[in-house]
């Protein structure tokens, strides 16, 4: 067919190997705007489906330029042809520029970085279909009409030869079908781009199409330019209309209704007036009813008396009481109390949820052990503006909490860089607006302990003074370390004058004389920007204990929510990366438990619970639930509009529907189980359906389109996982026919030839509990550890000493190393340090690609080195000081060091979970192929 752009020859399309429809035979040229029309549950959003490679055609072929769509990699289909269909993408947290900039990842690396050739695209596509306002708005609040224009932004932004479209209009008013059919038109006739899609308005696809294709049956009825097929009978035959129905009208394209008197203009003018007569009587009954009723209830009290705006913010989950847990510093015992009042509101009634402050993996797996459900990390670094908050709640709502737990990280204020204070837990507690209480290791301490703690408030106000406004919107006009600024290293005279110090002062202490703190009243002196509220004393005795309350009290202004006396009882051991986790504790449950009992007596709950309702929304917007519903349907949008099409057709989806779930292996076990809880989310949320496996203990790799090798500790499992030879060889094999495959750190070790570990590294399949250790002493490491991101690297190096020689000996036998094949599927071997080789955040860009920016932030924290730790990638630390060469991308294989944090860049995961639905439909047509063959023998033996 000489001339045609898209070629559907002798195609049938349908789902698990039946046919809907066959013998289609149609040739779209170059520019032409082709419309199918047809009943629902005709076919229409099968065929479109199968011209975009979503369906394998049962039967037939789809040629793009004479080129069947098969031969297409995934890569080169998507620089010629751009898809807009019903099903609801996932995009939480996403804004509508970055659902646009979707549209240029085939011409981006496996990264999707966006070069400035790619930004400047994205600009044009939002300008082209005017939604330049909408850039910034998360896509999930906007109208249909808007959404409809984003996903057309994203279309443009591919610059395809060919866009189809599956029923564009729905759901939009008459000004936004109009805008979306001109948009189309203009790409048509001034750009040459062919157009392909559904419509159920007759008198639209009659107006703007070329050609008209009207489905029906097992069969395509009709085919040709609107004035040939769009007549009154061929509308009848094609959905099935009863003649005393109505009529179609061939010159308007519209149906005129037998039914109802067809109205003229101005003709029920004088019944109008009359009804509006009536109706304004009523109306002004009606208004004195209203009055008197608003008169009554003009302070906005429900029925039981509680106040409306309260309750719908109890509906929607968002005023919670919530408290963090921050310290003066590391070792003070933040998880042990934190996991103690957790227990302790379990045992009382609540439901608690709790978080952590910053990139922790282990921490909150003694959070999940305590309550039985996950915890979060609520990391600044991480998450844009607005985002913390925002997953904070959203984990409040899904568990049905009535109070949040936030534990913080090292002391509070400390973040990344050398000073700065970005990702600590003031910054925390400042973009969430959320109450702080200060733990503070009393031990060894008297009255000093008061000028710690009223230093930390008024450095805190000072802080929170040269803070820029806190609305997240407006945060995000300033880079991160100019939005918190090092302020430690600023003369503090520059910035507030003394006498702003001494009024700011005033305000935050009480100085009441020998005044007495009732227990059920919170001191609301702090009437500054600081955030801390209140003070538990740790390591201090029943007998000091009052007294030093009485001090803190009169001369801070601070409430002391409690106390925890030092007990050698609660010692939890450690490693080279923090904690031992819960798991090994073979006591654990019963030391909480003790420590819950413990704190009944000690902690006032009350009070807590007070400083928690203190919660401060504003200034932290919140992107509500969308209610949205379709307005033919009053489904809610969330319904995926595919999975509707095909309940209506009593089809199941196939599994490589875009639309449909992508199953996903995910290592957890002893050895790798360092996920952060939101990536797992956000894994779900794209469409994955995640099936957790052990590289130790199954002898299967479980049937899946991906695999994902979390962090973790596999130096302690070496042996175990080398004589697992059977999980190594299916590795080996799916990653050989093209499974991606995202390993992290640990599981980045699992992949490379050979994992070289000392004797220290024991097989932790002893299951032997770990050595106590005294509690002041138990967090001593992890404090180390944790200066080095505070940029004492080189000083904190020399602290801290190796695995191998922490514990004091007087002889030292020399280390033996044993090395244990790994997966090999990358070249390389890890091998133990006697220092960290990188610790902090990071972020991560590709080297080969052009344009320059953060691709995704991450962290790392790690002993072992690799001879192979890759170069497709560029780490730089905050404020770019350092850098490094990590990540290697092989094949479909990405693997390096770093923890990656997904949320930081959705496109990556997205393009990740993309290529696994590419792989699950290679998968399927190789199956199909194989399938035929052996048919094919058998009928010719």
């Amino acid at each position: 067919m000489s001339g045609v752009h898209l070629h559907l020859h002798q195609l049938a399309v349908g789902y698990n190997g039946r046919a809907l429809i066959h013998g289609i035979e149609i040739g779209v040229r170059r520019g032409e705007i082709v419309t199918l029309i047809g009943p629902n549950g005709a076919g229409k959003s099968t065929i479109l489906k199968s011209i975009t490679r979503q369906l394998e055609p049962i039967d037939g072929k789809v040629l793009l330029e004479m080129k069947n769509l098969l031969q297409f990699t995934p890569g080169e289909l998507a620089r010629r042809m751009a898809v807009v269909l019903t099903g609801r993408i996932q995009t939480e947290l996403m804004t509508c520029r970055d659902v646009t900039a979707m549209g240029r990842y085939p011409y981006t690396g496996w990264l999707g970085i966006l070069s400035p050739h790619d930004e400047k695209k994205v600009d044009e596509a939002l300008a082209a279909v005017h939604a330049e306002h909408l850039a910034e708005r998360p896509f999930d609040a906007v109208s249909d009409g808007e959404r409809q224009r984003i996903l057309l932004a994203r279309a443009i932004c591919q610059e395809p030869e060919i866009i189809v479209l599956d029923e564009p209009t729905s759901f939009l008013d008459i000004r936004h079908k109009l805008e979306l059919l001109s948009i189309l038109h203009k790409m048509a006739k001034q750009e040459q781009i062919t157009v392909v899609m559904s419509l159920h308005e007759t008198d639209l696809a009659m107006k703007i199409s070329d050609r008209i294709i009207c489905v029906k049956g097992d069969r395509i009825f009709a085919c040709g330019a609107p004035g040939e097929v769009l007549n009154d009978e061929a509308i009848r035959q094609l959905y099935d209309l009863d003649p005393a129905l109505g009529r179609f009208d061939t010159q308007t394209g519209s149906l005129e209704l037998n039914f109802v008197k067809n109205r003229k203009p101005g003709e029920d003018k004088d019944n109008e007036k009359d009804k509006d007569n009536e109706k304004d009587k009523d109306t002004v009954v009606k208004g004195w009813e209203d009055k008197e009723k608003g008169d009554k209830n003009k302070e906005g009290k429900d029925s039981k008396g509680k106040d409306k705006e309260d309750k719908n913010k109890e509906e929607k989950g968002i005023s919670a009481p919530r408290v963090l847990i921050a310290a003066p510093g590391s070792g003070s015992g933040k998880t042990l109390v934190t996991c103690g009042i957790l227990r302790l509101l379990q045992k009382k009634g609540f439901s608690p949820v709790a978080f952590k402050c910053g990139p922790d993996y282990i921490d909150p797996m003694f959070h999940r052990q305590v309550l039985g459900i996950p915890s979060r990390d609520l990391d600044t670094f991480f998450s844009p503006d607005g985002q913390t908050l925002e997953i904070l709640q959203k984990a409040v709502r899904k568990n049905k909490a009535d109070i949040a737990i936030i534990e913080g990280v090292m002391g509070y204020f400390d973040g990344t860089g050398k000073t700065g204070m970005e990702a600590s837990s003031f910054d925390l507690a400042m973009q969430t607006q959320t109450p702080v209480i200060l733990l503070v290791n009393a031990k060894g301490m008297g009255r000093s302990i008061v000028s710690l703690i009223k230093g930390f408030c008024d450095y805190e106000i000072r802080a929170a003074e040269k803070l820029p406004i806190l609305a997240a919107d407006k945060r995000a006009e300033k880079p991160a370390e100019k939005r918190i600024g090092e302020l430690i290293e600023e003369p503090i005279e520059e910035s507030i004058e003394e006498s702003s110090i001494d009024e700011s002062v005033d305000k935050s202490v009480d100085k009441t004389p020998n005044k007495t703190t009732d227990k059920t009243t919170v001191k609301t002196a702090h009437t500054s920007p600081g955030k801390i509220r209140g003070v538990i004393l740790n390591c201090i005795s029943p007998g000091m204990a009052p007294v030093m309350k009485k001090w803190i009290e009169e001369e801070t202004g601070l409430s002391v929510v409690g106390y925890l006396p030092q007990d050698t009882s609660f010692s939890w051991g450690s490693r080279h990366l923090g904690l031992m986790q819960p798991e090994e504790i073979a006591d654990f449950q019963e030391q909480i438990d003790r420590l819950a009992d413990k704190l009944e007596t000690t902690l006032d709950t009350e009070l807590l619970l007070k400083i928690g309702r203190e919660v401060s929304e504003s200034g932290c917007p919140v992107q509500e639930e969308s209610s949205e519903q379709n307005p033919e349907t009053k489904k809610s949008l969330s319904v995926s509009l595919v999975q509707e099409e095909l309940a209506e057709q009593n089809l199941k989806p196939e599994k490589n529907l875009r639309s449909s779930p992508v199953r996903i292996a995910v290592a957890r076990d002893e050895a790798f189980n360092f996920y952060y809880e939101d990536n797992l989310e956000l894994l779900q949320e794209c469409g994955a359906d995640l099936i957790f496996f052990s590289p130790i203990h199954d002898s299967e790799l479980p049937e899946a389109d991906g695999l994902i090798l979390g962090g973790g500790y596999p130096e302690l499992y070496a042996q175990s996982l080398a004589e697992n030879t059977r999980m190594k060889e299916q590795i080996r094999t799916r990653v050989a026919e093209g499974m991606p495959v995202l390993a992290e750190c640990g599981g980045f070790m699992y992949l490379q030839e050979y994992l070289e570990v000392t004797s220290d590294e024991k097989q932790a399949s002893e299951k032997q509990a770990p050595e106590k250790q005294a509690p002041e002493k138990q967090y001593s490491e992890k404090q180390n550890l944790e200066k080095q991101d505070s940029g004492e690297r080189d000083s904190a190096e020399k602290s801290v000493k190796p695995l191998s020689t922490r514990e004091p000996q007087k002889t030292r036998e020399p280390q033996r190393t044993q090395k244990y094949t790994m997966c090999g599927i990358l070249e390389g071997t890890c091998k133990k340090t006697d220092h960290l080789v990188r610790f902090g955040y990071i972020e991560i860009s590709p080297k080969s690609e052009s344009g320059a920016g953060t691709v995704i932030r991450g962290h790392e924290f790690h002993y072992f080195d690799s001879t192979n730790n890759g170069e497709y990638c560029t780490a730089v630390k905050p404020g770019g000081k350092r850098t490094w060469d990590c990540m290697i991308v092989q094949g479909n294989v990405v693997a390096g060091f770093p923890h990656l944090y997904y949320r930081s860049n959705p496109g990556f995961i997205n393009r990740f979970l993309d290529r696994c639905r590419m792989y699950s439909g290679c998968k399927i047509r190789k199956l199909t192929e194989r399938i035929k063959r052996r048919i094919t023998k058998r009928a010719t033996q």
